[in-house]
């Protein structure tokens, strides 16, 4: 492997580990201030809302993830861009074709006022919309897939900067 593409590896992976630092950073003064501001009712009603998102998505991604960035990759070191487009855009509507409908279901079923056992219908509701948001995750996976990683990290500083007052905010306000 030649100097400028290890460094470009080097640099790729930096950047990703740096904004895992950043999500871990600012996942840790989040959970501090809400076990401060809510209580332990607070903090495991949400942390059960966010895990039972993270398996539905889990269960529906399939690992696609981690194919897109491999196979993408690949694509793109062969200079294969039609490989590139179509892995891409099969992973895009796999994802509209999964993650979307069942976070809406999720989101139905709790307008309709059911609940599964301890899950209440609130926590149903915004699972679903976090189902909906991982749909998204597909285009992170792209610019991995790239090594363009830096705008992994920007996007997570802003995301987390957004994130921090307004997921404090909607605590405190109920």
């Amino acid at each position: 492997m030649s100097s400028p593409r290890l460094a470009r590896v080097v640099m790729g992976g930096l950047w990703l580990y740096l904004k895992s630092l950043v999500n871990s950073l600012s996942g840790l003064i989040y959970w501090m201030v809400i076990s401060a501001v809510g209580g332990a009712e607070i903090v495991g009603f949400t942390s059960a809302t966010v895990a039972l998102a993270g398996m539905v998505t889990s269960i529906l991604s399939l690992g696609e993830g981690i194919g897109v960035r491999r196979f993408v990759g690949a694509c793109r070191g062969k200079g294969d861009w039609e490989g590139v487009a179509n892995y891409f855009w099969t992973t895009v509507l796999f994802r509209i074709i999964t993650f979307i409908p069942i976070g809406l279901a999720m989101m139905a079923l709790s307008l309709l006022g059911l609940s599964f056992g301890s899950l209440g219908s609130d926590m149903l509701f915004y699972g679903g919309i976090i189902v909906l948001l991982g749909s998204t995750t597909v285009f992170d996976d792209l610019l991995a897939s790239h090594l363009e990683t830096k705008p992994i990290f920007i996007g997570a500083i802003v995301g987390n900067a957004v994130k921090l007052p307004l997921g404090i905010s909607l605590v405190l306000m109920g």
